[in-house]
């Protein structure tokens, strides 16, 4: 069993005493230094679906995606960059794809040094959505863009007559309300969504 927060690797925990075993890193397969809270699981192949971003530090814009087989050996590796370096919270996965939503919560180094906060809501940042095929390398991955808004858990994904059916929440403004105000401090008041 793992538990996961994205700010680092999952933590592997004993099923029935919940005893802390440690990272968990895929054997060694994982090298990214963060990984999803929200891995995806393919009831078909009994694979788990898995990825990191800031895969190389603090603020960076790299994903590390990996396909780790019902045995927890990584079969499938691939290192792409982002258009922006923000938060990718969750991630959806089809027979043959797994999508990316990028939340409008840009993260910099330099404000970070600063003593300003990791996360920036960035109400005028499009939606970004990565698409990579399931077994795909970096070269094969797509970007789409989508008028501002926040991208929240996915819902469900699949593929019909050649096409990706992506349902997942949606919000308009900054849906983490004071968590994570923009660069002018300002914040959505609880309920405001």
């Amino acid at each position: 069993m793992l538990a996961s927060k994205e700010d680092g690797p999952p933590y592997a925990l004993d099923p029935l005493t919940l005893e802390t075993k440690g990272p968990w890193r895929a054997g060694g397969g994982i090298t990214s230094r963060t990984w999803t809270a929200h891995p995806k699981f393919d009831s078909r192949t009994g694979e788990m679906i898995g990825f990191g971003y800031a895969a190389k530090g603090e603020c960076t814009p790299d994903i590390a995606y990996y396909v780790v087989n019902q045995h927890g050996k990584v079969t499938h590796e691939a290192w792409f960059r982002a258009p922006v370096a923000a938060m990718i919270h969750d991630c959806a996965v089809t027979q043959n794809y797994t999508i990316f939503p990028i939340m409008p919560y840009s993260s910099s180094l330099e404000r970070l040094r600063a003593g300003g906060l990791h996360f920036q809501f960035e109400p005028d940042m499009p939606q970004y959505f990565g698409v990579i095929p399931r077994y795909g390398s970096a070269e094969l991955v797509r970007w789409f863009r989508a008028p501002p808004a926040f991208p929240g858990h996915t819902v469900n994904a699949f593929e019909r007559d050649g096409k990706i059916c992506f349902d997942l929440l949606e919000a308009n403004g900054n849906a983490f309300g004071p968590m994570f105000p923009d660069k002018a401090g300002n914040t959505a008041p609880f309920g405001s969504l």
